[in-house]
């Protein structure tokens, strides 16, 4: 059985054993990331509950909006993120775990919740180096023109009389 959620907490009191599917449509802002996201943020969640464990297979898909680095051009960034989380019982647990593979819950926990991490692991989804696609030739050093629409008549040499010096060391090493 499918359920539309708003939050991201599942109820796990009372919850049968067995397979149980959750699907989120959250927006960017009750995830506290930045507006640039289009859309809601979808995120389908399957649950295999046991009398000892309740495993999680998460799958997050969305889309933002951001700057190229090399051209500073606007663009859309799909991201497709699956993750897995386990929780374990165990009677003395404090909701606190070292252990980011099992994390150990009170078996009277009512939900859990995982707005926390499909945060992280949507901003992990994020390069670090945001480029509009791989054949992006940036900026022009020089006039600062889009090298992707236009051809600039730059020099290829730097104009800067300071670099005349590490010119002649390139030169020399080459010869």
């Amino acid at each position: 059985m499918k359920r539309e959620q708003h939050e991201l907490k599942i109820r796990i009191t009372q919850l049968s054993e067995g397979t149980h599917n959750y699907h989120f449509a959250v927006k960017a802002s009750e995830l506290e990331l930045a507006e640039n996201f289009q859309d809601l943020i979808e995120i389908t969640a399957v649950l295999e509950k046991t009398h000892r464990q309740l495993y999680f297979k998460i799958q997050i898909s969305a889309k933002a909006e951001f700057q190229c680095d090399r051209c500073a051009d606007r663009f859309y960034f799909a991201i497709q993120a699956p993750f897995t989380v386990c929780y374990g019982y165990d009677e003395s647990a404090s909701g606190n775990s070292a252990d980011d593979e099992l994390r150990l819950i009170h078996p009277g926990t009512p939900y859990i919740d995982v707005t926390e991490d499909v945060r992280q692991v949507i901003l992990l989804a994020i390069p670090l180096k945001l480029i509009c696609n791989e054949e992006c030739k940036g900026l022009c050093p020089h006039c600062g023109i889009n090298l992707n629409r236009e051809t600039c008549t730059c020099a290829d040499e730097p104009a800067d009389s300071r670099w005349d010096e590490l010119r002649k060391l390139i030169e020399e090493k080459n010869n």
